[in-house]
């Protein structure tokens, strides 16, 4: 049978056609010394290092970072970042074969090797066209998170995850942070992401400091304290010409925060949020908007959505998620709950349906509920928003 050479355009589609099977690739490999690149671009497109085992065999079969696969890698993930900034040092430079990285997520919560800090420093410039970051730590200063944003140029979508974060010495929590701007800031055109148990305001501040603005599409986040509110306001401000989908969650408990006490199946609702609301009538590219509560009180998802007019002509959908009463219709207990509280639920019922009606965009109630509790949930939430739950759409996830 004669030797057929195919050409190398035509070889790299039957490559490209296989980046799902991973089994065949590294049969590919064994074919032809020419296709090992071609397949290695696809085995190593996502690399994930969670642990010292993963690290140790990453470096015994590539112990040369020049010629390892890591310059195939677009998405890396670190789940042990001491342990990889080590093999960094150790190497000089372990981490720069990682040069065409896209996406990063680092996890900082390896606390079994004790309480040694986490260093992002040498992450910092690894790889110059990082577009997604995603960093989830309870033991780096925000300072430092926020350098290691400013280290890639090109960033547009931004996540922040955290438990509890360490404060800055000398961090003066009551005016702007003061850090050395860069000449060239990320781009900031994607999504932000801030799931943090503490104040967003440390991340949010220095956002708001960046030369030149930011210009999220997208904003995703949660409240755990009243300045939450206002950080929130200033990045919607901030993003007003730009932003199409708006998820805010709210976690505000107790009589501090002036949400809500759980009593047993008793709610005693204890004040609002005060007068601050988030102001949407000048985000007029506006898509989405999804408010997720765990109070039984919806006031301040009444002053946001109250805020809409006719300029938001491009809103398609509007959700309320993740409600308190997801845990009444968890356990089958029936709330007692004030009348205030149901004359809210009332009010946002019939603000949803005027808006349905305004701008042709269905309402979603979103519930999370354990199997077998369909019907109770559909009954329940039919009781808060009548008009709402029977006209939009009920949406039942199982947990």
């Amino acid at each position: 049978m004669p030797n057929l050479h195919l050409p190398p355009e035509i070889l790299d589609y039957i490559v490209d056609f296989l980046h799902s099977y991973p089994n065949v690739l590294q049969k590919c490999c064994l074919v032809s010394e020419s296709w090992i690149p071609r397949a290695r671009k696809h085995l190593f497109a996502e690399v994930k290092i969670n642990t010292e085992e993963n690290l140790e065999m990453w470096k015994k079969l590539f112990s040369d970072p020049s010629t390892s696969p890591a310059n195939f890698a677009q998405s890396l993930h670190v789940r042990c970042p001491r342990l990889v900034t080590a093999a960094d040092a150790e190497v000089g430079g372990w981490l720069t074969g990682f040069a065409h990285i896209v996406r990063l997520e680092v996890k900082a919560r390896d606390l079994y090797l004790g309480p040694l800090a986490v260093s992002l420093v040498p992450f910092h410039g690894f790889s110059r066209t990082i577009k997604s970051l995603h960093v989830d730590s309870i033991e780096v200063p925000p300072s430092e998170i926020f350098d290691f944003v400013l280290s890639s140029p090109l960033l547009e979508d931004l996540t922040v995850a955290g438990y509890k974060t360490p404060a800055d010495d000398g961090d003066d929590s009551d005016g702007p942070p003061t850090f050395v701007h860069p000449s060239n800031p990320p781009v900031f055109t994607g999504s932000l992401q801030l799931f943090l148990e503490e104040a967003m305001k440390p991340i949010t501040s220095r956002l708001l400091s960046i030369p030149g603005g930011i210009h999220f599409r997208s904003l995703t986040l949660k409240w755990n304290c009243r300045e939450d509110i206002s950080s929130t306001i200033a990045l919607v401000r901030e993003c007003s010409d730009t932003l199409e989908s708006l998820d805010i969650g709210c976690n505000l408990y107790g009589a501090s925060t002036g949400t809500c006490i759980p009593t047993g199946n008793l709610l005693l609702f204890l004040g609002d949020l005060g007068s601050t609301s988030v102001d949407l009538s000048k985000v007029t590219r506006l898509e989405d908007v999804t408010f997720r509560t765990n109070s039984p009180s919806p006031k301040w998802a009444i002053a946001a959505l109250r805020t809409i007019t006719p300029k938001h002509r491009d809103l398609r959908r509007i959700s309320i998620s993740g409600t308190y009463f997801s845990t009444f219709i968890r356990f089958g207990n029936t709330p007692v709950i004030t009348e205030q509280t149901i004359g809210e639920w009332s009010e946002l019922d019939r603000l949803l349906a005027q808006l349905w009606e305004a701008y042709s965009t269905p309402p979603r109630i979103v519930c999370r509920i354990p199997p077998g509790r369909e019907k109770y949930a559909r009954d329940f939430m039919g009781r808060l928003l009548p008009e709402t739950t029977m006209g939009g759409t009920v949406n039942l996830f199982y947990s």
